[in-house]
Parts: C-alpha cells; structure tokens; sequence
C-alpha cells in the first residue's frame, strides 16, 4: 500500500501517517512499547518493524534485500519518516478476522488534504499475490547476492516456472549445483 502511496505524495509534503490494522499485526511489527520496532539497529529487527518497512518504502520505493544493509538500516533520513507513523488498533478490521488480515494507510498532507490505502489482506497473501514478474525480480534480486552468473539464475528461473514440467527434477538439482557461488 505504501508504494502505491508513494507516487500520490511528496515526502516534503506529509505531516502524518497512520496505520490502522489488526492486533496481530499490531504486536508483531508495530507495538510502540518494543523500542526496537521504532529504533531497529539489526536487519533481525529491522525485518520485524513495520514503521521501518514502511519509511523505506516511502524513501526508495521499494523494499528489498538491500534495505536491510547496517548502512541502510542505520540511515538518518529514516528516522524521521518513522516519526511521522503511528499504528493503531482497528476495531473494524479485528472484527474481519480470520476471514480477512486488514490494514490501511492514511497519510495526512500539510495541506490537510488526505491520502489513504486500504486492502482485505497483506501483499504475499493467497488473496493478493505477487504477480509473475514481481516473483522473477524478487528471484533475480536475492539470487544477486550469491552469484554473479545472470544466465544460470535465468535457466533456474525457468527450470521452477515450469517444475511441474521437467522430466526429472535432477536437472533442476544438477543446475543449481554447477551453480557458483561467491
């Protein structure tokens, strides 16, 4: 939802942002009374803080390995995005539970004006999936960090695209062992 936000607002322009969600949610990542959740100092728990996740989303348009560096994770011009966010509880949307997992974005603007996202269940969820090409970037992207061969990555890639497919699963074994790794 962040991302989505992001291309409707100015970071210069946001006085405030609020995350309405479910308890679940709530405790796991967000809790104000766990400081590491708003001050994380670790990619452990950076990973688990959702006022992190959403400051980088909004600073670089995108959360991926790399945002969980120590030098992204430590980035002063984070901080300050994090202060803009408060979580809450929602009633309404614990009262959705097991059915749905929902949450929403409201960023407030100095101009009053507001801007807001809301979804029934989180990106990754059966319910709201990533697309293919999201799967392929996030695979070529994490696959970046232990090999510099491009066209092995893209022939595995495929080899799992069409698992169902292979002759023997031996072939998809035999690629990832010819594989090398830094």
């Amino acid at each position: 939802m962040m991302l989505k936000l992001r291309n409707r607002v100015a970071l210069g322009d946001i006085e405030s942002i609020r995350v309405d969600t479910f308890r679940e949610a709530w405790s796991a990542t967000g809790e104000r009374v766990n400081p590491n959740k708003w001050d994380p100092k670790t990619r452990e728990m950076a990973d688990k803080s959702l006022p992190y996740a959403l400051a980088v989303a909004l600073v670089d348009g995108a959360v991926n390995v790399e945002s969980f560096t120590d030098e992204r994770i430590n980035d002063p011009r984070l901080r300050p995005v994090m202060d803009l966010i408060s979580i809450y509880l929602s009633p309404e949307f614990m009262a959705r539970l097991p059915q749905e997992r929902p949450s929403a974005i409201s960023i407030r603007l100095h101009s009053g004006q507001v801007v807001s996202e809301q979804t029934a269940h989180p990106f990754g969820h059966p319910e709201n999936p990533p697309s293919d090409d999201e799967l392929d970037d996030k695979f070529e992207s994490l696959s970046r960090l232990s090999t510099d061969d491009v066209d092995a990555v893209r022939r595995i890639r495929h080899m799992v695209w069409r698992f169902e497919s292979l002759d023997e699963v031996r072939d998809l074994c035999d690629a990832l062992g010819r594989l090398v790794i830094r």
